[in-house]
């Protein structure tokens, strides 16, 4: 599993999307890109750290 920062629109909407084997998913949209970023950056911390 990996997420991935998308863009979405003029409206400047952010959101994780979450990819896994059985697809996409775009799990949170804001638009607050810090509280995106810093999900983003949560995500991956935890991913890592799980090794």
């Amino acid at each position: 599993m990996f997420a991935t920062l998308a863009l979405i629109g003029a409206r400047n909407k952010y959101s994780v999307v979450l990819s896994t084997s059985s697809g996409e998913n775009q799990a949170l949209t804001s638009e607050d890109r810090t509280q995106i970023e810093q999900v983003f950056s949560a995500i991956n911390e935890a991913i890592v750290s799980r090794g």
